[in-house]
C-alpha cells in the first residue's frame, strides 16, 4: 500500500487475518501492557471477525519488513470526514528486526500521517497513550506531534490505573 525505507504498510485481508500470526500480538502481555487488550484471548477467527467488521471510520494497515514479514499493525480510527479528524494507534512487535525497532515504528507513523493528510484530507490527527510512553512522545515530536494534555487516571484496566496523554 505504502512503501518506506525500513518498512512498508500493507492492506490486510480476511485470509491474512485467518492464516497469519496477527492475532497473537494481542495475546502477548509485552505487546498489550499499555492497551485495553489481552483480557480476552484473541484467535484467528476473532481477528477475521474484526477485519470483516471494519467500518468506514477506520483504516487498518499491517506493518511489514522489507522481507514482507508482518511486524505490527497501525490504524486510523474515529475517522470523521466532516471534521477532517482521526485518531491513530500502533502495535508493533519489536522482536522482529530489533535493530530497526525505533526507526521503523516512527516511519510507520510518518507513512500513516502522510496518507491521512495528503490522501484522506485530514486536518487533525491525534493519539492518546499511556503516560509511561514519554520517550515515544518525544520521538513523535520529530514528526510534528505536540502534547495537548494529561488526563488523570484515564487508563483503567482491571486493577491498573494511570494517566494518559493526548498528542496531535
Amino acid at each position: 500500500f505504502k512503501r518506506g525505507e525500513t518498512i512498508d504498510l500493507a492492506i490486510p485481508t480476511e485470509k491474512f487475518a485467518l492464516k497469519s500470526k496477527w492475532y497473537t500480538w494481542f495475546n502477548r502481555p509485552d505487546m498489550t501492557r499499555y492497551l485495553f487488550y489481552g483480557f480476552k484471548k484473541n484467535t484467528p477467527r476473532l481477528q477475521a471477525k474484526f477485519y470483516r467488521n471494519i467500518g468506514k471510520d477506520r483504516k487498518v494497515f499491517i506493518i511489514q519488513t522489507k522481507r514482507k514479514i508482518p511486524c505490527g499493525v497501525i490504524s486510523f480510527s474515529k475517522i470523521n470526514m466532516i471534521n477532517k479528524s482521526a485518531d491513530w494507534a500502533i502495535v508493533k512487535d519489536n522482536k522482529i528486526e530489533p535493530e530497526n525497532r525505533g526507526i521503523s515504528a516512527l516511519e510507520s507513523v510518518a507513512l500513516l500521517i502522510e496518507y491521512g493528510f495528503e490522501k484522506l484530507g485530514l486536518k487533525r490527527i491525534s493519539c492518546s497513550q499511556h503516560v509511561e510512553l514519554k520517550g515515544w512522545q518525544n520521538r513523535l515530536e520529530l514528526l510534528g506531534f505536540k502534547l495537548e494534555g494529561i488526563h488523570e487516571k484515564k487508563y483503567v484496566y482491571v486493577n491498573k490505573v494511570a494517566d494518559t496523554q493526548t498528542l496531535s
